[in-house]
């Protein structure tokens, strides 16, 4: 896994240059809100499945929650390219070029408890 980071934004996602599953944590200074991303092809169809879910710190109860202002969401989306195990696709609201690996698992979206898991926080 590798850290990227853009402005207040850190991502963990794979060193090998896909993009999916990764995580997106938003904060400069503070662990606020996070959003795990996963996608996965189908071969059949020949579309991506990428969902996403949010999940907030909640520092009064000292907790990874659910964030009510991000759900989880699944969108269905046509591949745009393949290049040798890799396929790219464009997700609805502007990120283009996105990459996954052709037979990668699907990833079931992750509880805000298994989250806080892999995360090593309270929960």
């Amino acid at each position: 896994m590798q850290w990227i980071e853009l402005d207040r934004t850190f991502i963990l996602k794979p060193a090998d240059g896909r993009d999916y599953p990764h995580v997106t944590f938003i904060g400069k200074t503070n662990l606020n809100k996070f959003h795990f991303s996963s996608a996965h092809y189908n071969l059949a169809t020949n579309t991506v499945s990428a969902v996403r879910k949010g999940y907030r710190w909640n520092g009064m109860h000292r907790r990874v929650v659910d964030d009510p202002e991000f759900d989880e969401a699944t969108q269905i989306l046509p591949v745009t390219g393949k290049n040798g195990p890799v396929v790219t696709f464009n997700l609805r609201g502007g990120r283009v070029g996105q990459k996954v690996q052709i037979g990668a698992p699907a990833v079931a979206v992750p509880t805000a408890a298994q989250m806080a898991n892999a995360l090593s926080l309270p929960h």
